[in-house]
């Protein structure tokens, strides 16, 4: 059955756009969380007001649109559409990757030690680090990303340069990781980061999705909300459905939210229904 979602007199099918279901399932006894394509993981928040300059996302002039209530919407499924998403974010759909890394090197916590010491104490700093070359900054060319999980994320120019920076989540367990991290276009005004980190221990843990913008010297978070939650050998799954200055939002625990991007605030809000007082 399509349901729809009706926030501030726009409806929304989900069946359109949401490809990843919320119920429980039960993972293999020997399935790890990194095998299985699920990660999770907490960022710390940052300002950010500016706009980076990059011009409008290309996605509506090479895709077919359609309408729905005055809210243009892309139709999932297509093969197009498919073949251009990170496959190292399977919960983020709509986005057109540029650049993505799951091959975690300890070179990179190697070579970020020279701005940030890495946190010997969290059981992260042994995974090592991600990293990805694709245009961040909007028309400046190719950056390089770096990104662990005790050290941040850090945007370094053509020259090797440290030209903006996020800070790094608070460790927590052991199941600390930061599993994925890509590049792209998510159809707003400027390239944007999304990268999945899971924070947690053995028996509950929780993958978190952060897109990033790359705003006045600032890696800054846009969005964030969690894509799987894992509760002993059980797993509730989420996604994020990127449309045409919006996105959809489906928490592991089934609430679907419509959420818009302001360039003025440089982030993503949750569109909330209020009901007129009688």
């Amino acid at each position: 059955m399509r349901r729809s979602t009706v926030l501030l007199g726009l409806a929304v099918t989900a069946g359109a756009v949401v490809t990843v279901g919320s119920g429980w399932r039960v993972a293999r006894p020997m399935e790890s969380r990194g095998s299985s394509g699920t990660q999770s993981g907490a960022q710390a928040r940052m300002g950010a007001s500016a706009d980076a300059g990059y011009r409008a996302s290309q996605w509506a002039e090479r895709n077919g649109l359609r309408q729905v209530d005055g809210l243009e919407v892309a139709e999932a499924g297509t093969e197009r559409r498919r073949e251009r998403e990170a496959a190292a974010l399977p919960w983020l759909h709509n986005f057109a990757a540029t650049a993505e890394s799951r091959a975690p090197s300890a070179v990179v916590v190697e070579r970020m030690a020279q701005w940030r010491t890495p946190d010997a104490s969290c059981s992260a700093t042994a995974y090592g680090g991600l990293a990805i070359m694709a245009d961040v900054a909007g028309g400046r060319g190719a950056e390089e990303v770096l990104a662990s999980f005790t050290q941040g994320v850090l945007v370094l120019d053509a020259n090797g340069k440290l030209m903006a920076s996020a800070t790094a989540p608070k460790c927590q367990g052991s199941a600390d990781e930061i599993e994925a991290i890509a590049a792209g276009d998510a159809h707003i005004d400027g390239p944007v980061i999304a990268m999945a980190v899971t924070t947690g221990g053995h028996r509950e843990a929780a993958t978190w999705l952060v897109l990033y913008r790359v705003i006045g010297g600032v890696v800054a978070p846009v969005f964030s909300g969690a894509v799987e939650e894992y509760v002993g050998d059980q797993t509730r799954i989420g996604a994020v459905t990127l449309l045409p200055g919006a996105l959809l939002y489906l928490a592991p625990s089934g609430a679907e939210t419509l959420w818009t991007y302001s360039a003025e605030q440089g982030r993503y809000t949750e569109l909330v229904l209020v009901a007129p007082s009688a």
